[in-house]
């Protein structure tokens, strides 16, 4: 039968028709049993001559769209994880470039302003003392998710971008070891936007010392009147500023203000002296008043080179005032031992704290 023609149909067993042969001009129709008679089967026929059967092809559509199916989820996990990887990295590059800019004035600040600062909050202001003008001082504070820094009497400028909002900026002072000044800061970031795979939040926390903060260097030794605190800065309390304080009554102890990390106490205000201790004139003490220990054993302890303080000593003076909480000060007493007789009663002193 020529290849243009069409097989014959029969209503018999016997009703399926296929092509025998491989040349296309010498092939020829041959019948197959039909699995039920009066039914008719076809097969889907190649180039090759080979063929598939309709299911077969459903199965090769169906595992095909599987697999597109499988890679298009593949391409959208990797857009969304490194839309996420970009998010992550904004949020956490926006968080360090706005501690290392806090922790670089921290370093360069002379002390800091404990009385404007706020401290122990998520929304925490931290105000710097300027190393050139002790008046200007650098700000920092965050305002409706965003981080803003305040360089003296100049307008805040922002140091968080639009892309991010800033929830928490805390800072709270610590005291070191070697009674050194630092500052804790913690700091969370997040990324602007509604869509989960841009969504990412960072949170970083660190310490900064303030590394000008060393011990206070007295410009000179004269001290008739109130000289010799002129390296001290404007953010100091002197005992004489208090007039509550009464000498002659010793009503209580020397008591000043809260909101000062710098107390300066001459001798003149502390009334609580007791044993041997006495004032007395000098006339290069400040208010030419000083506190002497004459003759000279109220700073003697244990006998010669002793090792411990008195529980209960008979000869002390009292010198107290309102500290501030988590402020660090620096313990200075500007005096003079004189050596009468053994050097070993007047090599020494203690300082009691309670």
């Amino acid at each position: 039968m020529p290849n243009n023609e069409t097989p014959p149909r029969e209503k018999t067993g016997d009703c399926k028709l296929v092509r025998s042969g491989v040349k296309p001009r010498t092939e020829n129709w041959r019948k197959t049993p039909c699995s039920k008679a009066g039914k008719w089967g076809f097969l889907v026929r190649g180039k090759s001559g080979k063929g598939f059967t309709l299911i077969e092809a459903i199965v090769y559509v169906a595992v095909f769209s599987l697999l597109v199916g499988a890679t298009t989820t593949f391409l959208i996990n990797i857009i969304q994880l490194k839309n996420k990887t970009q998010a992550e990295r904004t949020a956490y590059q926006e968080a360090r470039y706005i501690m290392e800019r806090i922790n670089n004035r921290i370093r360069l600040a002379p002390g800091i302003d404990t009385g404007s600062s706020i401290f122990d909050n998520d929304q925490g202001r931290l105000v710097l003392k300027s190393p050139e003008v002790p008046t200007n001082l650098t700000t920092f504070y965050v305002q409706n998710g965003v981080a803003y820094e305040k360089l003296g009497p100049a307008a805040a400028t922002a140091i968080s971008s639009a892309e991010v909002s800033v929830s928490q900026l805390n800072f709270n002072q610590v005291v070191s070891s070697d009674l050194q000044g630092s500052i804790e800061t913690k700091i969370t970031v997040s990324t602007v936007s509604n869509r989960p795979d841009t969504q990412a939040t960072s949170a970083l926390t660190s310490h900064a010392s303030l590394r000008n903060d060393y011990p206070y260097e007295w410009a000179q030794t004269d001290w008739t009147g109130r000289s010799g605190q002129a390296t001290w800065s404007d953010v100091t309390k002197y005992s004489w500023d208090n007039t509550d304080i009464d000498v002659n009554s010793c009503e209580g102890d020397v008591r000043l203000g809260t909101n000062k990390n710098e107390i300066v106490i001459h001798v003149s205000d502390v009334c609580d002296v007791n044993g041997f201790f006495h004032h007395a004139a000098h006339t290069t003490s400040p208010e030419q008043i000083r506190i002497e220990d004459m003759p000279d054993q109220g700073m003697r302890v244990g006998g010669h080179f002793g090792n411990a303080a008195d529980t209960n000593p008979e000869n002390y003076f009292d010198v107290s005032f309102n500290a501030s909480a988590g402020t660090t000060y620096h313990v200075w007493m500007r005096g003079k031992i004189a050596t009468n007789g053994d050097p070993g009663t007047s090599d020494s002193m203690y300082i009691q704290f309670n």
